[in-house]
């Protein structure tokens, strides 16, 4: 079940169903009257979209591994008690790059097809007026 409430969802599939519904009246004026959008769309949807699913991970299950024997309960690390003698709270974790992918390669693959193919489509003169690409991918991509 895809998570349509959460924040990033609010944010970002607004963003993604007006770019596609943009680019569908211009295509049903395009027909009729003439007018293209000459690819501004795409660019925009292109620097949003892609920026996105570069800055959210491209989905939660890239960099994990799936194996058929049961794990054993992780032990919790020791916590680092502040030097501060007022106070006995941890210390905060810093988070670091290595820790959001464990793997760079296979996180820069899926993303790069993901969003490569969904270009491609959205260049596609006719077709990428009619498609839905954009909102596609969004949700597509949502967890």
């Amino acid at each position: 079940m895809k998570n349509l409430t959460s924040p990033e969802a609010i944010l970002i599939l607004p963003i993604a169903v007006v770019l596609d519904l943009v680019g569908f009246i211009i295509f049903c004026l395009g027909t009729w009257v003439g007018i293209d959008d000459y690819g501004i769309l795409e660019i925009i949807g292109g620097a949003i979209i892609g920026l996105w699913m570069i800055l959210r991970g491209s989905g939660s299950s890239v960099g994990q591994q799936k194996s058929a024997e049961p794990q054993e309960k992780p032990v919790p690390p020791k916590k680092e008690l502040s030097t501060d003698k007022n106070t006995l709270a941890p210390k905060a974790k810093t988070l670091q790059a290595k820790d959001l992918v464990k793997n760079p390669k296979e996180f820069a693959k899926k993303t790069f097809k993901t969003f490569i193919w969904n270009y491609i489509v959205e260049l596609i003169p006719f077709v990428g007026g009619f498609w839905p690409g954009w909102t596609i991918i969004v949700y597509k991509t949502l967890d």
